[in-house]
């Protein structure tokens, strides 16, 4: 399932042609517009279908919750995989509770910003800590981590564009950053080249509560992010 917009309509081309490349069958793969909230005849299509897993990896948290609530009223239980745009304290509760989403796998490029991984990964306290000294109250969701993380790297850049920076010695010193990961809330990646890492982690929700599946362990070489595989680029089209 995929939101009727540009980008993640190009994501998930590309995760198609990926997932086919290694076996999958798709064989039910709609757009569905943002005005959307009930999915009670798209759900009925999948169970017709015989469909087996369900990546909603392309919807964020509030059009996931109202899909898996409607999974759960029609008694289809595909094994779902969620992701990061699903990702969020509002799931569970919004989907009707831990039932519905339990037994959920997902998998993202950033560590468990929302705290679960605070006590492993520093950054993560570091980041909800001034998230809520700016904002009491507020929920963090992918995208502040991306607000985040873009001051983040801006600051490093702008620390080593000079004593009196200008647009383009901030810009040099952002083409000379080939390793991010804003100290581990996520996977590293290289700026500069502008290309995408191939590592990642997964998790899984249990009682209400995400999870990471701890292979390897965040006191690994690689900081807990799987780079087992080599990212594919989907042909242009």
């Amino acid at each position: 399932m995929v939101s009727d917009q540009s980008s993640a309509q190009r994501d998930c081309t590309g995760q198609k042609y990926a997932m086919e490349q290694v076996g999958y069958k798709v064989i039910y793969d709609p757009s569905v517009p943002v005005t959307q909230t009930d999915y009670t005849q798209n759900v009925i299509a999948m169970k017709n279908a015989g469909v087996k897993m369900l990546f909603l990896s392309q919807l964020p948290q509030n059009y996931a919750s109202a899909m898996l609530k409607d999974l759960q009223q029609q008694n289809f239980h595909p094994q779902v995989i969620l992701g990061s745009a699903s990702y969020s304290d509002d799931l569970v509760p919004a989907a009707g509770g831990p039932a519905a989403v339990d037994g959920a796998l997902f998998d993202q490029n950033t560590s468990l910003f929302l705290g679960q991984d605070a006590a492993l990964i520093p950054a993560v306290g570091l980041f909800n800590k001034w998230v809520q000294k700016t904002s009491p109250g507020f929920k963090t969701d992918l995208f502040t981590l991306y607000g985040w993380l873009s001051a983040e790297l801006f600051s490093q850049a702008l620390k080593n564009a000079g004593s009196n920076p200008s647009r383009g010695s901030l810009l040099q010193a952002l083409s000379k950053i080939t390793s991010f990961s804003g100290d581990n809330i996520i996977a590293p990646n290289n700026p500069a080249a502008k290309t995408v890492g191939n590592c990642y982690l997964l998790g899984q929700v249990a009682n209400g509560q995400y999870q990471r599946i701890s292979d390897p362990a965040v006191d690994s070489s690689t900081n807990g992010y799987r780079c087992d595989y080599k990212y594919i680029t989907p042909p242009a089209s």
